[in-house]
């Protein structure tokens, strides 16, 4: 799916201030009147635009995880602002969190001569895509994904501006070890992120009382989160899971009988515009880590910059989407880097460029490190029950 078409599942006036977005990638497409025009640069993009299913739990409101049509609009945002008058535009396809679409996507980008890409919202998806991007010498820069041999400096062409899952224990750990609580009960998916979340969690020398593994099913989303809630000596919850497991823990440990009333913590991979936004009372005082401050009440530049960019095109919800603002922030990453090598950068020499780079974005540091980690600095927010933000 192409950028002219990407905006058609959206409804209303948001509907509309995107293909406006959409109207501007392909304007700076066109040759310049009268003038000599360079070649247009061109960035890649493979997100989830669609495919996500909307559930409800009978208890309270399911979580379900962004699509990346704000991250998008706030993407082409960044660009607009950044980009200096060189003719850069982006092309966006739809992989629908499917990994075998977004490994053809890359090899349709890479095949399209894009000077990077960016977006593979899971690590399998970007499992998937590493052989293209290293066959196509292609630099990803922004993803998601914890997975250890994504982030240890070997992928080449993987630049990350996300803390890892270490990253986000580990503060975590530190914030509530200063509140008194060191003694955790754990509910964990039954996959390879909820274990990948307990290891690092047991890694970091935390004092585990009762972890419990779950699916999604309510019923034992539920039962796991009372189990390890009530275990003896338990001083706090972390749940690492998704919104299914999220909605029936959190839906059991505050609404039932007898609620748990110490801390519940969970880590960026449910943080969204759906829990940024919620009044459920059942998500009152729940702590998340996130990689970026809160977007919506931030005073940092780059979030000044970032609000007022929305709300110039009409996209007034974003303003508080945490997806938008990562959007924003790759944007900005990415078009600073290659407004630097002029207008004829090639694929290599933005590797290159981005290898050890360090940048202020105005209150938000990048700076690359061996791993090809820009950002390590974690926020821990919490649910505030006065006004419902999320909070630091």
């Amino acid at each position: 799916m192409g950028i002219g078409t990407w905006e058609t599942s959206c409804a209303g006036p948001r509907r509309q201030a995107l293909r406006r977005l959409a109207g501007v990638a392909g304007a700076l497409s066109a040759p310049w009147v009268g003038v000599r025009a360079e070649p247009t640069i061109r960035i890649g993009l493979s997100l989830p635009l669609s495919g996500v299913p909307q559930r409800e739990s009978a208890l309270v409101s399911y979580l379900p995880p962004d699509l990346a049509l704000d991250f998008l609009a706030a993407f082409q945002a960044a660009v607009d602002l950044e980009r200096h008058h060189l003719p850069i535009s982006l092309v966006a396809m739809d992989d629908e969190f499917k990994p075998d679409r977004a490994r053809t996507n890359l090899e349709t980008l890479a095949r399209q001569d894009v000077i990077a890409a960016s977006g593979l919202w899971t690590t399998e998806q970007a499992l998937a895509a590493q052989p293209v991007l290293e066959a196509s010498g292609l630099p990803m820069v922004g993803l998601r994904s914890n997975a250890a041999e994504l982030r240890s400096g070997r992928a080449s062409l993987l630049f990350h501006l996300r803390p890892g899952l270490d990253d986000e224990v580990a503060a975590l750990l530190a914030t509530m070890k200063i509140a008194g609580h060191t003694r955790w009960g754990v509910v964990h998916a039954d996959n390879a992120f909820g274990r990948a979340a307990l290891k690092a969690l047991q890694a970091q020398g935390a004092q585990v009382v009762r972890a419990v593994s779950t699916t999604a099913h309510e019923e034992r989303a539920a039962a796991a989160a009372r189990e390890a809630a009530h275990a003896p000596g338990v001083q706090a919850v972390l749940i690492f899971a998704d919104g299914d497991v999220l909605a029936g823990a959190m839906a059991e440990l505050r609404l039932r009988a007898n609620a748990f009333l110490a801390p519940v913590c969970g880590l960026s991979n449910v943080l969204c515009t759906a829990l940024a936004s919620t009044r459920q009372p059942a998500y009152a005082g729940f702590a998340v880590t996130s990689p970026f401050a809160n977007p919506l009440t931030s005073r940092a530049a780059i979030a000044v910059r970032f609000r007022e960019a929305m709300l110039a095109k009409d996209l007034d919800h974003a303003v508080r989407s945490f997806s938008a603002f990562e959007g924003f922030v790759y944007g900005t990453v990415l078009t600073r880097a290659i407004v630097a090598l002029g207008p004829r950068p090639t694929r290599e020499a933005l590797a290159a460029a981005l290898r050890g780079r360090t940048l202020d974005l105005g209150g938000l540091p990048i700076a690359f490190d061996e791993h090809q980690v820009g950002i390590r600095r974690v926020n821990l927010l919490y649910k505030s029950s006065s006004d419902w933000l999320l909070r630091a």
